[in-house]
């Protein structure tokens, strides 16, 4: 059973030394070490601050390790679509190696590998070094019901094409036998989906292919593309994991707001702030921080939410090898 420490609200000024104590012997002195970070959309007020950020870069520094900041450009309408589009986002938010006190990197440079027949490329700037930090906000998402450190690896691990292809593979395809239960429509977190002529239509909004509708089919006329999104997405977390040197994680369960920083306006916030988790088992961290989340707000405010449960991911993620559900909290 897997240790998972958790760094409480009201001790948050501690999390530099703390942070510093947790890798101080995980990683061998003096390694590179990757901080995978998500650094937000333009405009979004719940995403790391640049201090924040100095903070881990500082922490990682301190226990005679060297950091570099790594993100990779996003596949939607975005300024961080492309890398001189997210440099110029990052630099206008305060983020650059002068500010930061080491390298920053934006790059979709990567490797190529199949994985039950959905092609990946994953970023070669964390596979081409000693060791990974996976810094990540934990915060409300559409697809997975929060997205936490396995979203931060499965998405912004992976290039753009990559993240193109796992939510289109999650997109729903009607095939016979509908009884017009409307649980699709019920469940549906974007409203996207109406019934006529006895079968159900996709096009009332837009699709993120998050698959609730193929979960929830009664008699299962909805299929997916090609794999459900969680699966595909976790798939490519096992991917990277399977190619990534030693990977610590850190969940920060602050601002926890309703969608992903990827969005200018993430809405408003979905649980108080609890604090800050450490370990390096990605299953046991997630499933900590949803307990955390669940303990705090008295229910699952992401099922409720977004009509989908974050376990629904991380017990995918503990079926592929990747961790334990199981943990033991341990208090700073």
């Amino acid at each position: 059973m897997k240790q998972i420490s958790f760094l409480s609200k009201d001790d948050i000024h501690s999390f530099p030394k703390i942070l510093a104590k947790n890798i101080k012997d995980f990683y061998p002195s003096g390694s590179k070490i990757g901080i995978k970070v998500h650094f937000g959309e333009p405009g979004n007020l719940f995403a790391f601050t640049p201090a924040f950020i100095k903070q881990a870069v500082q922490a990682v520094q301190n226990v005679g390790l060297h950091p570099f900041l790594f993100d990779s450009p996003v596949s939607y309408d975005s300024p961080r679509n492309t890398v001189n589009g997210y440099c110029q986002v990052i630099k206008e938010k305060g983020i650059t190696p002068e500010s930061m006190g080491c390298p920053v990197i934006i790059s979709d440079e990567s490797i190529t590998t199949t994985f039950n027949n959905l092609e990946y490329s994953i970023c070669k700037p964390l596979i081409n070094t000693d060791g990974v930090l996976v810094l990540t906000h934990v915060k409300g998402h559409t697809c997975t019901g929060f997205g936490g450190s396995i979203k931060n690896i499965g998405m912004g691990g992976m290039s753009k094409t990559t993240k193109r292809r796992i939510h289109d593979s999650g997109k729903p395809l009607y095939q016979e036998g509908c009884i017009e239960c409307k649980e699709c429509v019920i469940n549906c977190p974007l409203e996207n989906i109406r019934l006529k002529d006895n079968r159900p239509y996709f096009d009332q909004n837009w699709c993120c292919g998050c698959s609730n509708c193929v979960y929830v089919c009664t008699s299962g006329c909805i299929t997916p593309q090609k794999e459900v999104f969680d699966k595909g997405l976790v798939a490519g977390v096992k991917l990277a994991l399977d190619r990534y040197p030693p990977v610590f994680y850190v969940n920060v369960l602050m601002n926890i707001t309703r969608l992903c920083d990827c969005v200018t306006n993430p809405g408003p916030r979905l649980a108080g702030d609890i604090g800050i988790l450490f370990g390096d088992d990605i299953v046991a961290i997630e499933k900590a921080s949803l307990d955390l989340i669940i303990k705090e707000m008295g229910e699952d405010v992401f099922l409720k939410e977004h009509k989908k449960s974050p376990l629904v991911h991380i017990k995918i993620a503990e079926d592929l090898g990747l961790g334990h559900l199981e943990y033991i909290l341990k208090k700073h």
